[in-house]
């Protein structure tokens, strides 16, 4: 399918506009759908099958398996309940629900939405693994499209054409109002990237694949910008949630720079942006224009070019940890995890950079995990004689290095020099390119 792109269009607009956000933009940016673009989201157990037969009507004959599910709007489920009074949510619950979404009940909707997705995996009557979508919103996957998979679990429909995913078409809600938001996906049950630690759900192995990005283009008299927008890793609709990301064609393909969210400064092409917020029917971009305040556009930040914040932290095992202590010498943040194929595997290369650099580089690693003891026999097992820190993988985690450096993927290394200032950040193995600007930058 052919890659549509937007224009800019500058206005001066006097009067206020349905967005997320909260400023009164001048400058709109146009998004359309680009179809080339994949990406992966794990859904979240729901029940076993056995349990949950009184809920759902499942295929004739399906033996077993899981019931997983998608929420893009949790805080509306969370008031869905408590209007209907499940779960025995009281008052005193559901204001201290609402703070903890930091959304109030006037934005929701009393009418319930299909915020929710669930998705049926397991052994079909003839034993094959086979995957469905309750698209429909029914609770009856008997009438769903079937997924079917081969004995490795390998998914016969291979090919990114956008008639093999299924057009889902899921609700939100925005300051009272409900709008639908169709999604283009299908299941898959290889991907080497992640594994569960959860016994059944490995092997009963289930992602989802959605097919299709926002994108739009900035232009400037001297430059044009790509911007592509992500709602956020797994599809929960609110301004907090958005994440725009822009693709900086001065750096190579292995620099991959963080997200903005709204409300963030942006430096492009010598011009100072806020992002201001995108339009309830995520078509349009938001900025204003503050050019006149370039000269104190703040340096710091955790892109590279900028320099990097200072935070402080207890590390795995107890003992004071401050980022700006390590000034003088080269740091390397590895951001990892215990559930991240990819991470593991990259353990010997770090133990590289670590044994050639250990006299002017600081390696720190930022374990985002669930089980600290998991963590610790891992970081005992692979030798790892260097700095540990633990961030909690919890949503109410306000003080978590994963979003005050903005990382959504794993592994992802952001190399600091002697002065505090980005390097280098970068997703997958880059140990060469980290090796490369030491090297350059000791000339």
């Amino acid at each position: 399918m052919k890659k549509l792109l937007a224009t800019v269009v500058l206005l001066n607009l006097g009067i206020s506009l349905s967005l997320f956000g909260q400023q009164t933009p001048n400058i709109q940016i146009l998004l359309s759908y680009n179809f080339t673009e994949k990406s992966n989201f794990s859904p979240v157990l729901y029940k076993k099958i056995e349990e949950a037969r009184d809920e759902f009507i499942l295929p004739t004959g399906f033996k077993e398996g899981l019931i997983k599910q998608v929420d893009i709007q949790q805080e509306q489920g969370f008031f869905e309940m408590y209007l209907q009074k499940k779960e025995r949510i009281g008052k005193d619950n559901l204001v201290k629900g609402l703070k903890y979404f930091n959304v109030d009940s006037l934005d929701l909707s009393r009418t319930p939405t299909h915020h929710l997705l669930f998705v049926l995996i397991g052994l079909n009557r003839e034993g094959i693994v086979e995957a469905r979508f309750d698209s429909n919103f029914n609770c009856d996957f008997s009438d769903d499209r079937a997924y079917i998979f081969n004995a490795k679990k390998e998914n016969l429909i291979e090919q990114a054409h956008i008639q093999d995913f299924e057009k889902v078409v899921l609700q939100y809600v925005s300051k009272g109002k409900i709008y639908n938001k169709p999604f283009y996906i299908k299941p898959i049950t290889h991907f080497k990237s992640y594994s569960y630690s959860n016994p059944i759900e490995q092997k009963y192995f289930l992602m989802i694949e959605q097919l299709g990005s926002l994108s739009g283009i900035l232009k400037t008299e001297t430059s044009t910008t790509k911007l592509k927008v992500q709602l956020s890793s797994i599809f929960e609709y609110s301004d907090q949630k958005t994440q725009l990301f822009i693709d900086d064609r001065s750096l190579d393909r292995t620099n991959k720079n963080s997200y903005y969210n709204i409300l963030d400064t942006i430096k492009i092409a010598g011009s100072v942006l806020v992002f201001s917020g995108i339009s309830t029917s995520f078509d349009t971009l938001y900025f204003r224009h503050i050019e006149q305040r370039a000269k104190q556009y703040s340096t710091y930040g955790v892109n590279t070019g900028t320099i990097v914040k200072n935070f402080a932290k207890t590390d795995l095992y107890g003992k004071s940890f401050n980022l700006e202590a390590l000034k003088g010498k080269y740091v390397l943040l590895d951001f990892w995890g215990s559930w991240c194929n990819p991470c593991i595997a990259a353990i010997p290369e770090i133990k590289k950079i670590h044994q050639k650099y250990k006299h002017k580089l600081e390696v720190v690693n930022i374990a985002f995990d669930r089980d600290e003891a998991l963590v610790k026999d891992l970081v005992k097992k692979h030798e790892m004689s260097w700095t540990h820190l633990f961030d909690l993988d919890n949503r109410e985690n306000k003080h978590s290095l994963i979003k005050l450096f903005k990382v959504t993927t794993f592994p992802t290394q952001i190399l600091i020099d002697p002065a505090g200032k980005i390097l280098f950040r970068g997703v997958g193995d880059n140990v060469n390119k980290i090796i490369n600007l030491i090297e350059l930058n000791n000339k």
